[in-house]
């Protein structure tokens, strides 16, 4: 057998990634902590600088086997508390850093902040990231030290000491912007780096730069070995101390999956070299994965350590399969899944600008080392390479944004079915495999033939999707892979819910065309989202609709959502009581009655000029009643939708009730429910929110109406489907 060990390692990885998706570790549950006050004790082991959204800088602190003092709370061995100390000036942080070695026992007071799970599809997961991945059980925020030990082991307190130093004078050669995105590359200090320049790299599928990786190892460590070669060093002594400078560097830098990965596999280079055998790159890769899924197995449902092992068997494996010209499409075809299962959308724009990134991010390090040497011994030679990388930088910024402005720069798939990836797998390894005696004349369509396989299309019939916005309203509704409409999407209580819920959520769902975006009205709870999505270049939203209120109910918010609209060239409707919006797809239609508010009416505030629409497909019928109050608007709602069945001659219970204003006491009165009759009630609202929603009082109405009904505030997003 060719490769046994490689084989044994991937069985292992199989059969490890099976049992992870039949029974998935528990997470730990820290709820009852959050927002207490506490004093925690630990050992350092690591110190980061993190820079927020809003450009304010915090100090993160890593302590292992924590403990809290005056608790009884007990922690998992591998989990570890990490501290969060904040200050005005940067100066402040850097002088309390300072007086914290890694390594030494630390004692701070602070407030609990818990990690929070993902409550809806496509949302980041805080828990699983910070608990499952980074093995953090929460965060100690607004920290103050309250007494410091000296480090117990000085190797890495001094090392500690390095890379605080080192990153100083990459500030001073570098200034704020370029020094930030350098500490990430060579020191790792990836959370310094500002959210918006973090996330052009994304957009622009070359965050990758920004992880301590092969390359990086290959630079220092290779190059080490061979100087120590060229000046008559044995083998053996030259690859020892390369492996430990190595295993130093990666101590001072973080020890990430990809630094991990690339450690391990330098690591068995040297030992081949030593032992004078071949080095196989595929058995180190599989061998590097087993170790560290073995560790932790939630590895392998983490989009870093899939990222980082495609890319590198993609080379591998893919890379014989294409001719020489083409061999740069095997690493984007081998993580082409998971950019699908984790981002949902492919950033097509990365193949063009890896394509000038990637032979330039060599220079770019070489340029990094030598303002580090050049800053310790003769500063006044530092500029040269500081120009260098200022000139790279620059360059890649450029390439990002030229390339952003192309058309489909980025495209939307949405999650694929496991089946499709399953299938677009087997196509690619049965191609590197028996690539020998395939034809490149076949082989290049066959592997443009696997990528096919995610545009078979799946039909879903309806679905409805109420996300979870905090204290607000947000939902998505689609027929099959044709229609979209969404219908508000704001949040009183969560900030910049555009891009952190309500686009995830579109990405997930391969949504990129948005047929119709509903706003019910102008209230900020229903609204403060839907600019994120209008400015977010991915996607097309063909028209908007207002309710059709009087001109003076017409608040500011309202006209400057008629403003945007007119200066992003997107159709306005201004709908109300007697309209009908109707899709119609290989005979399936879909229809929206709008049944409120009455043409140019005017009521006595936004909520009562809510927007009122009754969906229909099939025999499904779902109520969308914005935050309408009871009394004279609910009653015109009635009386349109009687007036509605009678036209249309059906006088069915209504399926779907969407409960007006997040539940609150004066909406959705028992009239109400009895002329509608829903099968289910839909509530939208926040987590102990200031006003109570849902109001006892409308919970027992809908029991006493016999109507079921679900809260976004207890289960996070609520999907239903139709049947096909």
């Amino acid at each position: 057998m060719r490769r046994p060990l490689c084989v044994f390692c991937l069985a292992f990885l199989m059969i490890l990634r099976l049992m992870v998706f039949l029974h998935p570790p528990a997470l730990p549950d820290y709820q009852d902590l959050d927002a207490a006050e506490v004093t925690v004790c630990g050992q350092v082991i690591s110190k980061e600088f993190s820079i927020s959204e809003s450009g304010r800088i915090s100090l993160l602190i890593t302590l292992s086997e924590p403990s809290l003092q005056g608790s009884n709370v007990s922690f998992d061995q591998k989990l570890n508390i990490m501290c969060r100390f904040r200050a005005s000036q940067m100066q402040e942080l850097e002088e309390i850093s300072g007086r914290i070695p890694v390594s030494a026992h630390l004692t701070a007071q602070g407030r609990v902040r818990i990690y929070e799970p993902a409550a809806n599809h496509g949302e980041f997961d805080s828990a699983f990231y910070n608990i499952g991945i980074l093995q953090n059980a929460f965060e100690v925020d607004y920290a103050e030290a309250v007494s410091i030990s000296s480090p117990d082991s000085e190797l890495r307190a001094s090392l500690g000491r390095v890379r605080s130093w080192l990153s100083g004078i990459l500030q001073q050669e570098l200034g704020d912007e370029d020094a930030s995105v350098m500490r990430a590359i060579l020191l790792g200090e990836r959370k310094i780096v500002p959210k918006e320049l973090a996330g052009i790299y994304r957009e622009s599928g070359i965050i990758h730069i920004l992880a301590i990786s092969g390359l990086h190892i290959s630079m220092i460590g290779a190059g080490l070995y061979e100087l120590l070669r060229r000046i008559r060093f044995p083998i053996a002594p030259a690859a020892m101390a390369a492996v430990i400078v190595m295993m130093l560097y990666g101590t001072m830098v973080g020890t990430g999956v990809s630094t991990v990965r690339a450690l391990i596999m330098f690591a068995l280079h040297m030992a081949a070299r030593i032992r004078r055998r071949t080095y196989d790159l595929l058995t180190a890769l599989s061998v590097a994965g087993a170790l560290l899924a073995l560790q932790n197995p939630l590895y392998l449902n983490d989009s870093g350590f899939l990222f980082s092992f495609s890319a590198v068997a993609g080379a591998a494996l893919l890379g014989p399969c294409f001719p020489a010209k083409l061999r740069f499409l095997s690493i984007p075809m081998a993580v082409l899944p998971v950019y699908l299962q984790y981002s949902y959308e492919f950033p097509l724009s990365s193949l063009l600008v890896n394509l000038a990134v990637l032979p330039l991010m060599s220079v770019l390090m070489a340029a990094g080392l030598m303002i580090l040497f050049l800053g310790t011994v003769i500063p006044i030679f530092a500029p040269v390479p500081s120009f260098v990388v200022h000139l790279i930088l620059r360059t890649f910024l450029l390439l990002c944004d030229l390339t952003s402005k192309l058309p489909y720069h980025s495209v939307i798939t949405g999650r694929k079915a496991p089946w499709m990836i399953a299938a677009y797998l087997a196509v690619l390894l049965l191609t590197a495999l028996y690539a020998g005696k395939i034809p490149e004349k076949i082989r290049l369509p066959l592997l443009a033939g696997a990528i096919l396989i995610f545009t078979i299309p799946q039909y879903y019939g309806l679905q409805i999707h109420f996300m979870y916005v905090g204290q607000g309203d947000g939902i998505l509704i689609t027929m099959d892979e044709e229609e979209a409409i969404l219908v508000d999407g704001g949040s009183s209580s969560e900030s910049q819910i555009g891009r952190y819920t309500i686009m995830p959520l579109l990405k997930y769902y391969g949504v990129s065309r948005i047929s119709a975006m509903i706003l019910t009205h102008e209230d900020t709870d229903h609204l403060s989202g839907w600019e994120d999505v209008l400015d977010e270049s991915s996607f097309q939203v063909e028209r908007i609709l207002l309710p059709d209120v009087a001109p003076s109910c017409r608040s500011e918010n309202y006209r400057n959502i008629v403003k945007k609209a007119e200066e992003s060239g997107i159709p306005l409707s201004f709908v109300g009581r007697g309209d009908r919006l109707q899709f119609d797809h290989g005979g399936k239609e879909l229809d929206l009655y709008f049944l409120h508010p009455g043409h140019g009416a005017s009521y006595q505030n936004a909520n009562n000029g809510s927007t009122v629409f009754l969906l229909r497909y099939g025999d499904f019928t779902g109520m969308f009643t914005g935050d309408l109050e009871s009394g004279r608007q609910e009653q015109e709602v009635l009386e349109a939708f009687r007036q509605l069945q009678r036209e249309t001659g059906r006088e069915e219970p209504v399926s779907l009730l969407k409960v007006a204003h997040h539940g609150s006491e004066g909406a959705t009165s028992r009239e109400f429910l009895e002329e509608l009759r829903p099968e289910l009630a839909v509530i939208s609202c926040g987590k102990d929110n200031v006003y109570g929603h849902p109001h006892k009082a409308l919970l027992k109405r809908l029991k006493e109406a016999g109507v079921r009904y679900r809260i976004t505030s207890s289960e996070g997003e609520i999907s239903l489907q139709t049947e096909q």
